[in-house]
């Protein structure tokens, strides 16, 4: 399955969509306005391909409504998740920037709406807007670190501690009062993500459930002893590792 294009958005609507992305909050308007002009609509149904890996990077995608997952195809036929975007996330920043190929293949997980944005007209705006390139530095860097963290968390650690610290992940504050969350993707993705058989990611849920740990509804997830996640984050021996 592939995309579609069109420019269904009015200018101004495609400058206010652009704006609400995370990346380009705050940027000046005019520079927002620059970058709609050329900015393109994309529809893709559920397991649409954005991207292939390998493919030269033209444009800067915006994620306006669904899901977009970026994977690797890993040696055993198996993928592995490096990044899922939602909603005003945005998609590729280094690789657009660069104009180099695609490091890993974006794929829709649900019926998803996105904008393209032209590289050559973010890397114009970006010698213009010394705000719009600090945030283009930000998102960069911060893409990097979440996935040394995302390395970090994966291994030598069990399933069972990998899901702690992914649940961690949406934790409001730090003191030990409980908090709920909506799992943000499929528990399949999320197994990619967290570098995990499907099986040993739902032997984890239920390993937490059995010891009250959280409660569970669909993906509504209570946290109810937040101290006994961050504990069984840190040292999970007496459960062994998957």
């Amino acid at each position: 399955m592939t995309a579609t294009s069109s420019n269904i958005l009015t200018l101004a609507a495609t400058a206010e969509s652009i704006g609400r992305c995370t990346l380009f909050k705050g940027v000046r308007p005019a520079s927002l306005m620059r970058l709609a002009e050329t900015a393109r609509s994309i529809f893709l149904p559920r397991n649409g391909i954005l991207y292939r890996q390998g493919e030269l990077a033209d444009d800067l995608f915006i994620v306006v409504r669904g899901q977009i997952g970026m994977f690797l195809p890993l040696p055993n036929g198996a993928e592995k998740i490096i990044v899922l975007a939602h909603s005003c996330d945005s998609v590729c920043e280094a690789t657009a920037y660069l104009g180099v190929p695609h490091t890993a293949t974006a794929v829709a997980k649900v019926d998803s709406h996105v904008l393209a944005i032209s590289s050559e007209v973010l890397r114009q705006q970006a010698q213009q807007d010394a705000d719009l390139a600090c945030r283009l530095l930000v998102a960069m860097s911060n893409r990097v670190m979440g996935l040394i963290s995302d390395i970090a968390g994966s291994s030598p650690r069990s399933s069972l501690q990998r899901l702690c610290l992914y649940l961690l992940q949406f934790r409001t504050d730090d003191g030990f009062s409980g908090y709920g969350l909506i799992l943000p993707a499929s528990k399949k993705d999320i197994a990619a993500k967290l570098n995990l058989a499907q099986a040993s990611l739902s032997r984890a849920f239920r390993q937490l459930l059995e010891m009250n740990v959280i409660a569970l509804t669909g993906r509504e997830i209570r946290v109810l002893n937040v101290e006994a996640l961050v504990a069984l984050s840190h040292n999970n021996e007496e459960h062994g590792a998957d």
